[in-house]
């Protein structure tokens, strides 16, 4: 979620959407907010003081412009949505916490691992203690396999409803081509 007023470059006159009747001090407190993907179609958004002049209102119109895309480009802007991830073993961290035979194995590989000379840099040394802790995990703790999801529709059942399905209407075509066929006969 976004919130699209203070994306785009704007006059401060433009910005501020409400006037304290005390203070006479305009703050910025509407906004337009919009998912990623319609955010790529808009082109600008700002506050139209003119607008609001014809009400009795202390707030300022707040406008949105956008741009909806070409049929050409419309594959281009609505195809940028989220990949699925490919789904991959993972490592199951929480053997560290109930196994103590996985964690005595893992204190094990990061004594073998640490034996090593240590640099005199900090920053080399948090790489080095992060790198051979994660290896260190990855080769001690079971692994997750994964499991593939299974999308509602992807059904044994459903499938054969849909060859029922497809069947009853290659008969019903047949039929009516034939009471077609015979009525222009007569």
């Amino acid at each position: 979620m976004r919130i699209l007023n203070s994306c785009f470059r704007s006059k401060r006159v433009h910005r501020k959407t409400w006037r304290h009747k005390a203070t006479g001090r305009w703050k910025r407190i509407d906004y337009i907010c919009s998912n990623r993907w319609i955010e790529r179609m808009v082109a600008d958004c700002r506050v139209h003081i003119g607008a609001s002049r014809l009400f009795d209102t202390d707030h300022r119109m707040v406008m949105m412009n956008i741009r909806f895309p070409v049929c050409a480009k419309r594959k281009e802007v609505f195809s940028k949505q989220r990949k699925k991830k490919s789904q991959k073993a993972k490592t199951d961290y929480s053997a560290l916490v109930y196994d103590p035979e996985v964690r005595s194995k893992l204190t094990e590989q990061l004594d073998m691992a640490f034996d090593q000379m240590i640099p005199d840099d900090v920053n080399k040394l948090n790489e080095i203690v992060v790198t051979k802790v994660r290896e260190c995990a990855d080769e001690v703790c079971p692994k997750l396999e994964a499991v593939k999801r299974k999308e509602p529709w992807d059904d044994e059942e459903l499938k054969k409803l849909i060859d029922d399905q497809r069947k009853y209407y290659e008969v019903v075509r047949k039929l009516n081509h034939g009471a077609i066929r015979s009525m222009v006969e007569l």
